[in-house]
């Protein structure tokens, strides 16, 4: 009997180590997988913090630009094709092609429309 006893102790003592050992690796694991996503998680926010550093840094320079006056008007005489009053609009053109007549030009002025015609839009147009 008491070998029987014995035998059922070194079982007992096994099964609870064995026990022990299995929760203390699902702890294990459980904290392995939680650093896993903490750091890719960082590895995300660092990503997304210097993108946003050089939008920051794409946004103050163009408020640089901005800010300065001719900078400005050099902008909106070249994305516009703006000129000033009284100005003449020069065309060069390589050699061999024929001479634009300035009656062929034409210069586009954009008017801003009228409440009536901005409600017409909003409702009617496509």
């Amino acid at each position: 009997m008491k070998n029987a006893m014995a035998q059922f102790r070194g079982k007992l003592i096994l099964a609870c180590v064995l026990a022990a050992l299995l929760v203390v690796g699902a702890a294990a694991a459980r904290l392995t997988y939680r650093n896993f996503r903490i750091a890719t998680d960082i590895d995300q926010v660092e990503a997304e913090i210097a993108a946003l550093e050089r939008e920051k840094e794409e946004v103050e320079s163009a408020i640089a630009g901005i800010q300065d006056v001719a900078s400005l008007e050099r902008a909106a005489r070249e994305q516009l094709n703006l000129q000033r009053e009284g100005e003449k609009v020069v065309i060069l053109l390589p050699t061999g092609e024929e001479e634009v007549k300035p009656e062929e030009t034409a210069v586009f002025v954009q008017k801003e429309p009228n409440n009536p015609e901005k409600w017409w839009k909003f409702f009617f147009a496509e």
